[in-house]
């Protein structure tokens, strides 16, 4: 007789499919720009470069190598990725021109059912590997030449 044996622990990911990025039929309209790596120290550069009056009508969060801003008439950069609200989930910023396989109502829901998220409004946009990342913008400020070089400077170091 055999002795018994529990069955082995269920894996971290318990996905049952890991969605795919297609092209968007019909664009959004932008309403953020998200950069990251060196094209985000290229954005913050540009937002330097921007009037006050311009940095007056924009919004903006960023991390250790990401800045999303929010706002009208986005400013663009090499390697700016442009991101809109699927009219069936506004808590989303999605790219423009991709979408997921899934509706983004779904994403939304299933984002919400989860505490480790954070508050909406949430950024979404495709991975290297092709997997989704995921950001919260609600920490989005308006934007000032201080907080910018504060930014820049802590990436300098």
């Amino acid at each position: 007789m055999t002795a018994y044996r529990a069955a082995p622990a269920a894996p971290a990911s318990t996905a049952l499919f890991k969605p795919r990025w297609v092209p968007h039929e019909g664009a959004l309209a932008p309403v953020a720009a998200l950069a990251e790596g060196a094209a985000a120290g290229r954005l913050a550069q540009r937002l330097l470069e921007a009037s006050e009056g311009q940095r007056g009508a924009w919004r903006g969060v960023a991390g250790e190598a990401l800045v999303v801003v929010l706002g009208p008439s986005l400013p663009w950069v090499d390697g700016v990725r442009y991101l809109g609200r699927p009219a069936d989930a506004m808590e989303l910023l999605v790219p423009t021109a991709e979408r997921l396989d899934v509706p983004w109502a779904l994403v939304a829901r299933s984002l919400g059912r989860r505490d480790a998220v954070g508050p909406t409004p949430w950024a979404l946009w495709p991975r290297r590997d092709g997997g989704v990342a995921l950001a919260s913008v609600a920490a989005a400020r308006p934007i000032t030449r201080g907080a910018l070089e504060a930014w820049v400077a802590a990436r300098g170091r």
